[in-house]
């Protein structure tokens, strides 16, 4: 049940609450009205008792003057009957006297029935009062009996309730009722009363409740949609709600927290979004949460950030063998340094054994290759740097059977060069001959052409 109240909206839990308010209201006075008349019956009854029971001391007087024998019985009753004619109370009431027979003794406005039997007599609803009367007293010594009696002669019959009691000395029932209809009317003053003080209050509280359950549904709903924009991430609304009780202490609040959320936390992730990390927050008291988580998320990058400095400066200064501390960080920042360290694991694997074979093609063996098993462009330069030393291998090889053959054509050309040579000391020796000879010629030459002048 409870929770099916919970579920209900706040307007509709206030006006469940006044219409509880009006039914209970309106049970309460019905229930004290109902008292009121139950009093006001029980104090008309108790009034008619006591007339009765008052009545019942004279009777009492005169039977005890008759018994003392200062009267006779004839004259007590006689007495007694005359005083009990005269007794009057409230407005028109008065008391009446029968006797065990249902005989009229004394009726102050129904004078002709005076000595006449009424055992047969009927109202208007068929009762036979007189012996609901004879029955009564005879049963319990007295009680109330209600009947229709009409308030004149020839009046209408009216609801009436008699209280009647029997003195036994006499066997005379002393009786004398009220009109229901007297009741009625001081219980319709009273209705009318009532009416007027608890119909305008009841008026009052409803708008009053209405007034209050329009003002906070609206006020709650206000919150309720800055709320909603807050899980959007919206936070540029605000509560425009000038109120001094809890609802706007609660504005306010809402107002505050969104600024600070604002001022602090957006703009705080803003700033490390952008790479700036020296942000403060400030925190709010002992308890608060937002203040040291933002403190510890910018401690943690900043110490990231440092750690990756620190691998970053080792590895542009060739130590590669430098890895970040793991353990001083947790969950993806520890993946983060984790990360990094096994990325330089893996750069680091294939630069060392490379850097091996190199040493090994520089020592002239070209047997060494690069061995281990690598993917992606670790395996590009795997393939690319045993195929440049197998390529090389063969380059030399080439080179070594080249010169080879240079060395043989060499030899040929030491052997062609010194025939050449031995064949040119020949032609030189032979020169000189030609050339003694062609002296001789030339001198020849000359003695013919003297002697050819001479001649």
């Amino acid at each position: 049940m409870l929770n099916k109240l919970n579920n209900l909206k706040i307007r509709t839990k206030l006006l469940l609450t006044l219409l509880i308010t009006i039914i209970c209201f309106i049970g309460i006075i019905g229930w004290f009205y109902n008292r009121i008349s139950n009093s006001i019956y029980q104090e008309r009854r108790d009034k008619t008792s006591d007339v009765v029971e008052s009545s019942m001391g004279v009777l009492k007087y005169y039977a005890g003057l008759a018994k003392n024998n200062q009267m006779t019985l004839a004259e007590a009753q006689s007495n007694a009957l005359d005083a009990l004619r005269q007794c009057r109370y409230g407005k028109d009431d008065y008391l009446f006297v029968t006797n065990l027979d249902n005989v009229v003794l004394m009726h102050p406005v129904m004078k002709d029935w005076i000595g006449t039997n009424k055992s047969d007599w009927q109202d208007s609803n068929g009762k036979k009062i007189f012996l609901a009367f004879q029955e009564t007293v005879k049963k319990n010594g007295n009680g109330f009996v209600d009947y229709m009696w009409p308030k004149t002669a020839q009046g209408k019959p009216e609801p009436k309730i008699s209280y009647v009691k029997l003195f036994p000395e006499w066997n005379w029932i002393v009786g004398t009722g009220i009109y229901v209809d007297d009741v009625v009317a001081d219980m319709a003053k009273i209705r009318t009363l009532v009416l007027l003080i608890v119909v305008p209050l009841l008026a009052f509280i409803v708008v009053l409740t209405l007034f209050t359950s329009s003002s906070i549904s609206s006020s709650i709903a206000k919150v309720v949609r800055m709320m909603q924009e807050m899980g959007k991430g919206h936070l540029s609304e605000r509560l425009d709600i000038h109120r001094k009780d809890e609802i706007g202490e609660l504005a306010a609040a809402m107002n505050q927290f969104t600024d600070d959320l604002d001022r602090y936390v957006v703009k705080g992730m803003q700033k490390i979004s952008q790479g700036n990390i020296n942000i403060e927050t400030p925190m709010m008291d002992d308890k608060d949460e937002i203040g040291p988580a933002i403190k510890s998320m910018v401690v943690n990058v900043s110490n990231l950030v440092k750690e990756m400095n620190m691998l970053t400066k080792s590895a542009q200064e060739g130590k590669l063998d430098v890895r970040g501390n793991e353990q001083d960080f947790t969950g993806a920042f520890r993946d983060i340094v984790a990360g990094v360290n096994k990325t330089l694991d893996a750069v680091l694997g294939p630069i060392n054994e490379s850097s091996t074979v190199l040493e090994k093609i520089a020592n002239k063996d070209m047997t060494a290759r690069v061995r281990g098993d690598y993917k992606g462009d670790h395996a590009k330069i795997k393939e690319s740097l045993n195929m440049a030393v197998e390529n090389l291998g063969k380059a030399l090889q080439q080179v070594a059977l080249g010169a080879e053959q240079v060395a043989s054509a060499s030899v040929q050309v030491s052997t062609g060069g010194q025939s050449l040579s031995q064949g040119a000391n020949e032609q030189a020796s032979a020169l000189e001959e030609i050339s003694s000879n062609l002296q001789e010629m030339s001198s020849m030459t000359k003695q013919n052409a003297l002697n050819a002048r001479e001649a």
